[in-house]
């Protein structure tokens, strides 16, 4: 029996102007399953994920193809259509956490904020206990002092932290992460890697993650699609796909990249 998906792309085209940036490119995410989108800057993997929120820069639209979440045609949803799914039933977690914060609020009150627009059952009351539960979810040690903190306070392991405990608060069936640990020292990219794999377990989440890193893609996805020049060249079980590369393309990537160590 087929997997039931919750994620489909079809024949997605983005352009500039009249430059083709994404060209043709088909994706399944079954649910509860995770995909890579692997590949170099400017293959397309980041407009790929963003066109899935209607969240493309300014310039960049779509001329083809459609994007279906759970049954529900997104590509075809105005702004007032898509808010539920912002930060609610898909969150993303992206590479920069200070630039995803604001400044000059505390980041107790930031992740309230989700709460607040999409857990409309927790009152008042309730969500400060459940802004501590989400950060002893993420692995953040004295949840107290974090939510009395500003951005600047914490570093960058910390804030990676509280910006997927903020991604977690509006209970996403889908987590886009943009490459979210490419900033962090090896140590604290393994953590994190750790901490995502645990919490889609746990949950049962969808897992979206784009990433140039071989390694990364490897420990964290079942399933990966390699693009290149906006086009997806090869996608599969990332066994398959990552040790036996079947595209000239991903075999040169394999060939330049360190050798890769799966997580159990």
């Amino acid at each position: 029996m087929a997997e039931e998906s919750l994620l489909e792309i079809r024949g997605l085209e983005l352009r500039a102007g009249e430059e083709v940036l994404v060209d043709g490119v088909d994706l399944d995410l079954p649910r509860g399953g995770s995909l890579g989108l692997l590949g170099q800057s400017g293959s397309g993997k980041t407009l790929t994920a963003l066109a899935v929120l209607g969240l493309l820069p300014p310039g960049v639209r779509r001329v083809a193809g459609t994007i279906r979440f759970d049954g529900v045609e997104l590509s075809a949803l105005d702004e007032a259509g898509l808010r539920p799914f912002r930060g609610g039933r898909i969150a993303l977690v992206f590479q920069e956490a200070m630039s995803a914060f604001n400044p000059v609020l505390k980041l107790g009150r930031q992740v309230a904020e989700v709460l607040e627009l999409h857990r409309r059952q927790i009152d008042r009351r309730g969500r400060p206990p459940e802004v501590l539960r989400l950060f002893e979810e993420v692995g953040l040690k004295e949840p107290e002092r974090v939510a009395r903190s500003y951005p600047h306070e914490l570093s960058g392991g910390m804030l990676q932290r509280c910006l997927i405990a903020m991604a977690l608060a509006g209970e996403p069936e889908l987590l886009i992460a943009d490459e979210p640990t490419t900033a962090l020292d090896v140590t604290v990219q393994a953590r994190i890697l750790e901490l995502v794999a645990e919490i889609r377990r746990r949950r049962g989440l969808s897992l979206l993650w784009i990433s140039h890193d071989l390694g990364v893609v490897a420990r964290v996805c079942g399933r990966v699609a390699v693009m290149r020049g906006g086009r997806v060249l090869e996608q599969g079980e990332v066994e398959q796909v990552l040790r036996q590369p079947a595209h000239p393309y991903t075999r040169e990537l394999m060939a330049a990249a360190p050798r890769l160590e799966r997580s159990g």
